[in-house]
This record gives C-alpha cells, structure tokens and sequence, in this order.
C-alpha cells in the first residue's frame, strides 16, 4: 500500500505541474495574443536577425567602398605639403624632388617624390612613423608627422 501511494502522490505531483505549465501557457497566449516560441524557433529566429544584419554590413560596407573609388578616382597630380595647418608648398609629382619641410617647433622632414610616389626619407621627429610609413602614390593618401605637425598629401587634378 505505502508503494500505491508514493506512486499516486508521483502522478499527482506530474497533473499538477503539468497544469500549471499549461495555465501560464493558456495565460500567456490570452494576454499577449501570441503563441510562446519554443526554444528551437527562437534559436531560428535568431539566426534570422543575425543573417540580416550580416547583410545590411557587407551592403554599407561595398557602398563605403564603391563611394571611396568614385571619390579618389582622378589621377594624382599634385602633393599639398602643410605645416600646421597652412598649405607652405603644392609640388607636381611628375618632377622628382627633394625638400626639407620646416616643421612646427624648428621640426624638419625630408620629403622626397620620385616617379610618382612620395615618401619622407628623414624627420627630427622621436618616433619617426612618418619615416616608417612608406611611400604614397594615389589620391587622398598622406603621410601624417604629428611632432612636426607636418602632412603631405596627394590630390588629385581638376
């Protein structure tokens, strides 16, 4: 008999919870007018979300992309070389030259253009990244000396 019972307050106790999973169930769905989402759809309808966004980056992204080759397309023509601020000297980059920038605080850089590319070859600066950064050859690029406070950078023709 003790066996009988233990197994009836077992089934009870499964009745029970049963119902009160289907009333906040039945509950739920009176209140909002939807149905709950078992786990697995929300699991779906997450990846959903996380597809679209995927999409909606990469289409910004090839706009910002297509934007930029539009913008810089012209062919480099000129380098502007500014001194905080002040365009100091506008060089063709068809003609190879050698120029040393009076930078801010008695800084100088050496810039150098030859065939076409523009490059700073030695700079009173600390760190010298300006130094570091290579050559630049297409419009909108620029070599950037913050110590110095010195750009150079390429334009495109009119």
């Amino acid at each position: 008999m003790k066996g009988n019972c233990w197994r009836i307050g077992k089934i009870c106790r499964n009745l029970v919870l049963y119902y009160a999973n289907s009333t906040q169930y039945c509950s739920k769905v009176r209140r909002t007018g939807k149905k709950m989402m078992s786990a697995e759809n929300k699991h779906i309808g997450k990846k959903k979300k996380e597809l679209v966004l995927i999409l909606v980056i990469l289409a910004v992204s090839a706009l910002l992309y297509a934007g930029t080759r539009i913008i810089f397309s012209k062919p480099p023509m000129r380098v502007e070389i500014s001194v905080d601020g002040t365009v100091i000297e506008t060089l063709d980059l068809n003609k190879d030259t050698e120029l040393t920038v009076e930078g801010w605080n008695d800084g100088t850089n050496h810039v150098v253009i030859k065939d076409g590319t523009v490059h700073v070859t030695e700079a009173s600066c600390p760190d010298k990244v300006c130094v570091n950064q290579g050559t630049i050859r297409r419009t909108g690029e620029a070599i950037i000396c913050l110590p110095n406070r010195m750009i150079a950078r390429i334009t495109g023709g009119e």
